[in-house]
């Protein structure tokens, strides 16, 4: 989402059940007569969620008009933790489902993640659905979208699937997308312990981020993912850390360990291939960006496009 065009002030009026619930927005679009914005909600663990949509008018570059709801409002069954929208659907090269269903032949198609939830919502041109993410995954922490593909995210790693795939699972012929799980991002992304979320031995004491608690929150890893139409990713990662300290008891040699747990934001980048012909998805080298961010959204430079074909006719 661009900070120029659509700020989240705009969304302090998002309500659910007269609630507070905005979780997350995307602009699926721009045509004459402006930005098509969806975004899901639902902020209660355990209940339900909700997908909206909205137009924000192009007129005045986009700052003289109010977001303008659109009379759509389809329910989920758990809050969304993540949602992406494409309205210009393609196939990318290669793709074995490009020729089974015309992906250009799709008008709109809108995914989210739900809380909890392996299954993920698909609307494609006004018609709900719900779908399998990928295989043996309890739940996807998120998801995000480009004109060829989509793509989920969990603690430990992301998966992707194209549309063409998408479309071809719906229509009754795949029972479920092809999913490419990309390679699990390992302690030097996540952090250099083996306390992720497992219990520490008995008769220790923990910390975590300077408190004392009972056990260690679950680890949160990705919490943010975002593929780029140049051939990156870029994601938001929580990374673990854990010190040992040895406490004395009393006077003697007696005492006990304590660990301490420490979260750390981090932001990461890596280049990413998707050979769908071969089932397969290589990421990285991942580097470390400086500073730290709760989401992410990368979009190609200026030019990108015309670079990546001269490249392409050099070759």
């Amino acid at each position: 989402m661009r900070t120029d065009t659509l700020t989240f002030e705009r969304y302090r009026d998002v309500l659910d059940n007269f609630e507070a619930a905005f979780t997350g927005a995307w602009v699926a679009g721009q045509d004459e007569h402006g930005l098509d914005v969806v975004a899901g909600s639902g902020r209660n663990p355990g209940g339900v969620g909700s997908v909206m949509r909205w137009t924000l008018p192009a007129a005045g570059d986009f700052d003289d008009k109010a977001l303008e709801r659109v009379d759509w409002w389809p329910q989920v069954p758990a809050p969304v933790t993540g949602i992406g929208a494409v309205s210009t659907p393609r196939h990318s090269a290669a793709d074995p489902d490009q020729l089974v269903v015309p992906v250009e032949r799709t008008p709109w198609m809108l995914y989210a993640s739900l809380e909890g939830h392996g299954d993920l919502y698909v609307n494609v041109d006004n018609a709900d659905h719900q779908m399998p993410g990928p295989e043996g995954w309890a739940a996807c922490s998120g998801v995000a979208v480009d004109d060829t593909h989509v793509w989920v995210h969990r603690p430990e790693g992301f998966a992707v699937a194209s549309h063409a795939s998408v479309l071809a699972h719906l229509a009754g012929r795949l029972p479920s997308p092809r999913w490419l799980a990309g390679p699990e991002l390992g302690t030097e992304l996540l952090g250099d312990n083996p306390y992720h979320g497992d219990p520490v031995p008995a008769g220790s004491s923990m910390t975590h981020d300077g408190e004392s608690v009972t056990q260690p929150p679950p680890l949160l890893g990705v919490t943010s993912f975002s593929a780029c139409a140049d051939g990156t990713v870029v994601a938001s990662v929580l990374r673990r850390s854990v010190g040992v300290v040895r406490v004395p008891y009393g006077t003697g040699p007696s005492g006990f360990d304590r660990y301490d747990f420490r979260d750390e934001w981090t932001i990461r980048t890596a280049p990413v291939q998707v050979d769908l012909a071969a089932g397969r998805v290589t990421a990285g080298p991942w580097l470390r960006i400086p500073g730290e961010a709760r989401h992410v959204q990368k979009l190609p430079m200026p030019g990108w496009a015309l670079y990546d074909s001269l490249v392409a006719r050099l070759a």
